[in-house]
């Protein structure tokens, strides 16, 4: 995820909202959301969205936005140009595949909580 951090950070700074408040928002420390921002430690899919939200963005704009960078770099060199590309559209699918399957879990978690609410 190179680069997700940076743009977490830019939306949290065009937005004015503090490391504090990001994360009194995620409810965890100061010093844990400072190592997302500086890419010190992986991002679940649930923490991606919940800043995403919280920064009112798609997780695919906190995903991606670095990368438009590299491919306006990339303009004359079309074979990287395409990799990039590609390689954009496979981590944008992965992370839906992800999000598919964990909500795929929760309906299952919560339709076997509807059977026991049935059964008692």
């Amino acid at each position: 995820m190179t680069g997700t951090g940076k743009c977490i950070r830019k939306f949290r700074q065009e937005l004015g909202y503090s490391q504090e408040y990001m994360a009194m928002q995620l409810y965890i420390s100061q010093s844990n959301y400072a190592k997302i921002e500086n890419e010190l430690i992986n991002i679940s899919t649930q923490r991606l969205k919940a800043i995403a939200d919280i920064l009112e963005v798609s997780m695919h704009d906190l995903l991606v936005e670095h990368t438009k960078k590299t491919i306006t770099l990339l303009d004359t060199e079309d074979d990287l140009d395409q990799k990039v590309i590609e390689g954009l559209y496979i981590t944008t699918r992965a992370l839906y595949e992800k999000i598919i399957d964990d909500k795929d879990k929760e309906i299952a978690f919560l339709r076997e909580e509807i059977k026991n609410l049935r059964a008692n």
